[in-house]
């Protein structure tokens, strides 16, 4: 199976692949620095399952769900500063909400994380093809 929200979540690493601001849900509540590298994480994990096929089984699913995750991870940790097991569990749990549960609009209008909804860019932003 796709992920469920593929569509809006392709729309989402675009925006942020040019720089341009995303509507999304703070996650760490340490500052600016810990919060753009889950950020930066979440978006990374929805890039590497966003065409992905995925089983239909919930297990199987996660498993291999954070299986890949932890691969991006092992590359994007120098680039982070260095990530903590609570910055990689909140960015893999925010992608993996974006991906196959509410999507990305839908996290933003659950009650209990209205008062978290937050506007981050992309620190490196890709040029503009």
């Amino acid at each position: 199976m796709k992920p469920k929200h593929a569509e809006e979540c392709r729309a989402l690493i675009e925006q942020w692949d040019h720089g341009n601001p995303i509507s999304t849900i703070e996650m760490g509540g340490l500052g600016m620095g810990y919060e753009q590298a889950i950020q930066s994480m979440a978006i990374e994990f929805t890039r590497a399952h966003v065409d992905a096929d995925m089983p239909e089984d919930k297990e199987k699913l996660w498993a291999l769900y954070d299986e890949t995750c932890h691969a991006v991870m092992l590359k994007l940790d120098d680039e982070l500063g260095g990530v903590t097991g609570a910055m990689f569990s909140a960015g893999r749990n925010l992608a993996y909400q974006w991906l196959f549960n509410d999507g990305p609009s839908g996290v933003l209008t659950q009650a209990e994380v209205k008062d978290r909804v937050i506007s981050v860019t992309n620190p490196k932003p890709k040029e503009k093809v």
